[in-house]
């Protein structure tokens, strides 16, 4: 893959996730900082990740990983992490 191919992935990933408002804003209740935008990511670690994360860079939006790892991945725990992000 060259550098050239990640950069149209990202582009055109970046874009899908404006058009298709997967990313929608969510206020912040800290006066004075901007509104923010989260999604999640359920993966390994592989370039689909790192191509998914760059279109985020891109576009101001955090990322909220969510581990596959079966030690971190508990009900509890994903509950929490929608509950406090919005994602």
């Amino acid at each position: 893959m060259t550098y050239k191919m990640v950069d149209k992935q990202v582009e055109a990933l970046s874009k899908i996730f404006i058009r298709k408002k997967l990313c929608p804003l969510i206020a912040s209740n800290v006066k004075g900082t901007p509104d923010l935008k989260f999604i999640g990511i359920f993966s390994e670690n592989r370039p689909e990740f790192f191509i998914t994360e760059l279109a985020c860079i891109s576009d101001s939006v955090t990322i909220v990983p969510i581990s596959t790892d079966a030690q971190f991945l508990d009900e509890e725990r994903v509950c929490n992490l929608i509950e406090t992000t919005g994602v």
